[in-house]
């Protein structure tokens, strides 16, 4: 019975860049790449598809000697688990995703070493470059993650590594110095692959790690092509005139650096687009046009499969950034992010349908609102909307992250109150949405002031 097991899970679609693990760089696959570099330090690799992407990838991967093997089609998490059983249930699953083409094989041997030593549940490598390194999951830890967690996803860490598993222990695999850098060289978004040809065009697609980072050190300039945004924020409208100008104004006139903005519209029928329309020669804006109406989670999800940032934030087709040094207090939830929560919900104000200021809300039992929420795009891509929600789609969101969601009590936007907003709604319709979701009250760690 083998020991370890590498497991990539992958697939030919892919939302943000179409055929990915197929798509040739410098000559090979991505998928090639990734397979090429493990089996150099001898790692036994497998590759977990949908079983509609079966053949194709057994065709091109033929020469390589590589299993190929079908398993779920909707939730990696759980493909990994039955692929992992089929092979005996090794003790260390090598997780691989096929967006790490330069994965780095010594450090996985490395890493797998420290995992042993330490007995624990998840091994990461912070500090390598990013797109070489790998996670390692003790199997009573996936397999647990797999059998609590039901639901489809498409993402594997955080339900890997969280509290309450058999293993709780996280072994973190000191990256070398010559691996170190802080180059963002996964392949993710079609900007990405471009630098990744020029750079494996120069050093050759076999070249390791070291050499690509000391290429980089003296050629930094073209990591610019696919150099990410800090923040990413993102507008979801629906029939949203005369609202959506004043909101799309605020978040473009805001004092914040190295943004972008998406604007998914879910099929307005009234003057939404033309008011859209105005912004499109903004670099920093990028619309995204519904066929049909998905309703706010599903557009929520189109959205966060468009953003580019680290972090995330909603604003509401009628709500409005206050002007004053927002990005003062958003790099203060972004520290609270950083810290380890997953979503920061930020105090506000209440306006009427004219845009007037109200008056002051901090409570918190009022922050089913997913708007104006600073949220960890990895986390919160773990967990998505749930698709198809149209209302109390934030509290549905905070329920699954439990105590990851924390409250800051300073006000950074206007939450616009009118005849069609979800406030307006009565409170025996809200009763009855929370009842449907099973949703009960959720406690936010508080704290107040700046």
């Amino acid at each position: 019975m083998i020991d370890h097991l590498a497991i990539v899970c992958s697939r030919r679609e892919s939302t943000r860049l179409p055929g990915k693990a197929f798509k040739r760089i410098a000559g090979r696959t991505a998928i090639e790449h990734i397979v090429k570099r493990l089996q150099a330090v001898g790692i036994k690799i497998v590759v977990a598809v949908p079983p509609s992407d079966l053949i194709e990838y057994q065709t091109l991967l033929a020469h390589t000697g590589v299993d190929i093997v079908s398993g779920n089609a909707a939730s990696p998490l759980h493909r990994m688990r039955d692929v992992a059983i089929q092979y005996g249930s090794p003790k260390w699953i090598i997780r691989v995703t096929h967006d790490d083409i330069i994965i780095d094989g010594k450090t996985a041997l490395d890493l797998l070493e420290k995992c042993e030593t330490k007995n624990a549940g998840y091994g990461c490598t912070p500090g390598i470059v990013e797109g070489a390194g790998v996670e390692i999951i003790h199997f009573d830890n996936l397999g647990h993650a797999a059998n609590t967690h039901a639901e489809p996803t498409e993402f594997v860490t955080y339900f890997v590594k969280g509290l309450g598993l058999p293993l709780p222990g996280i072994a973190r695999m000191p990256p070398r110095p010559d691996i170190t850098r802080d180059y963002r060289l996964t392949m993710d978004f079609p900007q990405d692959a471009q630098a990744l040809e020029v750079i494996m065009r120069a050093t050759g697609p076999d070249a390791s790690v070291d050499t690509i980072c000391y290429h980089l050190d003296h050629h930094p300039y073209i990591l610019n092509v696919n150099r990410l945004p800090d923040f990413s924020f993102y507008t979801c409208t629906h029939n949203s005139d005369p609202y959506i100008s004043q909101t799309m104004l605020s978040v473009l006139s805001s004092d914040i650096s190295k943004m972008e903005y998406i604007v998914v519209d879910d099929y307005s029928t009234d003057g939404t687009l033309d008011h859209i329309a105005k912004h499109f020669s903004d670099p920093r804006v990028k619309v995204v046009l519904n066929e049909e109406n998905k309703g706010l989670a599903s557009s929520s999800n189109i959205a966060l499969s468009a953003c580019r940032g680290k972090y995330v934030m909603r604003i509401d087709a009628d709500d409005l950034l206050l002007p004053n040094n927002f990005s003062e207090n958003l790099w203060t939830l972004r520290n609270k992010i950083d810290a380890g929560a997953s979503v920061v919900y930020s105090g506000f104000y209440e306006m009427d349908d004219t845009g007037l200021r109200t008056g002051k809300i901090v409570d918190p039992a009022i922050s089913h609102h997913a708007g104006c929420a600073l949220m960890s795009k990895a986390i919160v891509n773990e967990f998505r909307f749930r698709d198809g929600l149209r209302h109390w789609d934030g509290l549905d969101l905070y329920k699954r992250m439990g105590e990851k969601a924390q409250y800051f009590n300073f006000p950074l936007w206007l939450y616009r109150k009118h005849n069609k907003s979800m406030s307006a709604n009565s409170e025996t319709e809200r009763a009855s949405i929370k009842g449907l979701l099973g949703l009960g009250g959720i406690e936010f760690k508080k704290e107040t002031g700046k």
